[in-house]
């Protein structure tokens, strides 16, 4: 089990994961054509379909980043868990969340005692970035608005789907981890 494996040898099941995505790519690839295929016959926003498409550049980027945190100098590893952050525009943001976060499979007391790096999804990083910058200035987690594509505009238009109570979903979220 890698949860209880020394440094050294998650480090190595990283790099053996990084190489079995290189040669696996045209499996994933192919798996992945087939998923992109039913997202469009769904009838799945084109954003989002376009999210969910691999490209030999984004399947290589996915084993480098395996390789780059083995590489991470000196740090620990416990553990690598991947979860697809795919979120319905259509639909209210906190169940989502909550399942994606639920889908990490921590413990009330590893979320509160692992140390955790989370990559985000896309630019997602810059919005992390300024949430922290706001709830430093602040001493809070403002509210922020969640828009939506209207559907069938042209040019893309877009509209608010609601407006996110951050401070309420953390103190929800503390009262979940018990």
């Amino acid at each position: 089990m890698v949860a209880k494996a020394d440094t050294e040898t998650k480090n190595r099941a990283l790099l053996g994961m990084a190489a079995a995505v290189r040669r696996e790519r045209a499996g994933i690839l192919a798996a992945n054509a087939e998923d992109v295929a039913a997202a469009r016959a769904a009838g799945l926003e084109p954003a989002m379909v376009d999210r969910l498409t691999l490209t030999d550049k984004s399947v290589e980027s996915i084993a480098e980043g395996l390789e780059q945190v083995a590489a991470l100098a000196g740090q620990s590893v416990e553990r690598v868990v991947t979860v697809a952050s795919q979120v319905a525009v259509q639909q209210p943001l906190e169940p989502q969340l909550i399942a994606l976060a639920d889908a990490c499979g921590l413990s009330p007391a590893e979320w509160q005692t692992l140390p955790l790096l989370v990559n985000p999804p896309s630019l997602n990083f810059v919005a992390l970035a300024l949430l922290a910058e706001l709830h430093g200035r602040c001493g809070y987690f403002p509210a922020h608005l969640r828009l939506r594509p209207v559907a069938g505009s042209a040019p893309r238009l877009y509209e608010v789907a609601e407006v996110l109570d951050l401070q309420g979903l953390r103190d929800a979220a503390r009262e979940r981890r018990g």
